[in-house]
């Protein structure tokens, strides 16, 4: 239990519940869209078309998961202790992209934010 959350006398989940999730959006859309870098390695550029700033990048794609809610958790602030039990429903969008070059290069994929479980 973090010091704040004592001090409020709730568990983790409680005020992860109560405090944390109540600034966090119920759903953010997040592309994916693979490119190669300056030395032709392959990477992953990953933003939400709905938050300017909420950008990052991978070379795999469970690194792109991963970097994704690392992101969403960094743009909105979540402390560290909270983030580590917060939990996403990641789903694929079906979206129409405009990409001249290759319409199936993104990936756009939504994370619903799950409610804390109580142990």
């Amino acid at each position: 239990m973090n010091w704040f959350s004592k001090f409020l006398g709730k568990s983790d989940c409680t005020f992860v519940n109560e405090e944390v999730l109540k600034n966090l959006p119920k759903s953010i859309t997040v592309e994916f869209i693979p490119e190669f870098d300056h030395e032709d390695n392959p990477i992953i550029f990953i933003c939400s078309p709905d938050h300017d700033g909420l950008i990052s990048e991978a070379r795999t794609k469970d690194e792109a998961i991963e970097n994704a809610q690392d992101a969403i958790l960094t743009y909105f602030d979540v402390p560290k202790g909270c983030a580590d039990l917060i939990e996403f429903d990641i789903v694929d969008v079906t979206k129409q992209m405009l990409d001249i070059d290759n319409p199936e290069a993104r990936r756009v994929r939504e994370f619903k934010v799950k409610e804390c479980s109580y142990a």
